[in-house]
């Protein structure tokens, strides 16, 4: 399959995936990896379809794969991050968490979520902190500037 056929397949997946039609998605992606196991966009996409479907552990495995290709994306160790969380890895999430908010400190879900995990590892202190961090980031969107 060259390139332009897997972009191709890509855009159809993503289209699919946009569209609620999440078996389409998830087949033609299955086809794009089969043939190139380290196509990023296709590990993502589908790591996102398994996290949507509440499939959270195969979700964190497609996105593992996915961050050890490029591991300084930020929008894959965030999802990644969630992923582990929400199956209950919350120790895995940790290192991953934190990658997302060093790569994009200005993302008040990536504080949230960091919190949501500190706070169930028992870290409170540490999660409190993310959640300001998280706050303060939402009330700086928020502000409204008067003429």
């Amino acid at each position: 399959m060259n390139s332009q056929l897997q972009k191709i397949m890509l855009q159809q997946a993503i289209q699919a995936f946009q569209g609620g039609n999440y078996a389409s998605a998830d087949l033609i992606l299955k086809r794009v990896i089969q043939v190139d196991s380290k196509n990023l966009p296709a590990l993502h996409v589908l790591g996102l379809i398994k996290a949507s479907q509440n499939n959270y552990k195969e979700a964190a495995d497609l996105l593992l794969r996915a961050a050890r290709i490029c591991p300084d994306d930020a929008s894959i160790q965030y999802n990644l991050a969630k992923a582990l969380s929400d199956s209950g890895r919350n120790r895995e999430a940790v290192a991953h968490h934190k990658k997302a908010v060093e790569l994009n400190p200005n993302n008040p879900e990536a504080w949230l979520n960091y919190g949501k995990t500190a706070s169930s590892l028992g870290r409170c202190e540490d999660a409190l902190s993310y959640y300001e961090k998280a706050l303060g980031l939402v009330s700086s969107l928020t502000t409204l500037k008067l003429p």
